[in-house]
């Protein structure tokens, strides 16, 4: 039996090192620069720094932020700047704005500690932005500047205690590849699916324009390991595989995003 498919998929994700394993320095997690230039568009930074001498044993200040350049901005959920899993994340979200930083930057979380062996009490919470938490999934967006066109997307950041010295570390982040598509909080984007048909010429592969920037895969076997395979096509979304409908036993497509 004959068998044709499609699968949909999407893979954007990046996992970090924790606290523990961070070298004494700034270190950028993760980052995404749309356009042209030198400055990015996303920039979520963890970093250490030395402050200063406790006695014998210096003193380090630990910072957790997203930066966004003039371009994009971290979005408001209601009244809150969590966004629950599975929450819209669309051009109906507000913008956030920090009066205190004076800054549409978000700054998750500071404090001052030391190197062990000192008591807890040389540890120094700054700030907080939340309290309590251990998994925040926060929502961005960039416009681009030529067009208009949104990108929208959420970064999670976790941490294994809610204390105000327990760091967040950035888990994972995504965005929608396609411009002007909400995204889920915490979920990868719905993706299109591509449309078969057989031609004389061949198995006919489609896919909608806005979704050109999405790559195709294909494999004859879902049994794992699965082993995908990517299709040229030239940065056209219609593409003729000389595939021939009475002989081939099996094929499956799927569309992927780019890496971030």
């Amino acid at each position: 039996m004959k068998r044709f498919g499609l699968v949909l998929s999407v893979a954007i994700a990046a996992c970090w090192p924790t606290v523990a394993q961070l070298p004494k320095y700034g270190k950028v997690e993760a980052s995404k620069r749309f356009g042209e230039g030198f400055s990015y568009d996303w920039l979520s930074n963890f970093f250490v720094f030395e402050i200063g001498i406790f006695g014998d044993l210096p003193v380090y200040e630990v910072r957790n932020e997203l930066l966004v350049s003039r371009s994009s901005a971290v979005l408001q959920s209601g009244s809150d700047i969590r966004f629950e899993e599975g929450e819209l994340i669309d051009g109906a979200v507000t913008d956030y704005y920090s009066t205190e930083e004076n800054s549409h930057d978000l700054a998750l979380q500071a404090y001052r500690w030391t190197e062990p062996g000192l008591p807890p009490d040389f540890v120094f919470p700054l700030y907080d932005k939340f309290p309590g938490q251990l998994d925040v999934i926060i929502g961005v967006k960039y416009r681009d500047p030529d067009s208009g066109d949104l990108t929208f997307g959420w970064f999670r950041y976790r941490r294994d205690e809610a204390g105000p010295t327990s760091s967040y570390a950035l888990s994972e982040w995504m965005y929608h590849p396609i411009p002007n598509e909400p995204i889920r909080a915490g979920l990868p984007p719905d993706l299109p699916e591509p449309s078969l048909a057989w031609t004389e010429e061949g198995l006919q592969v489609s896919w909608p324009e806005s979704a050109r920037m999405l790559i195709l895969e294909m494999t004859s076997s879902l049994t794992p390991p699965v082993q995908w395979t990517p299709v040229a096509s030239g940065g056209s979304t219609v593409i003729t595989l000389p595939l021939d409908a009475e002989e081939q036993e099996s094929v499956f497509f799927r569309l992927v995003a780019p890496a971030p």
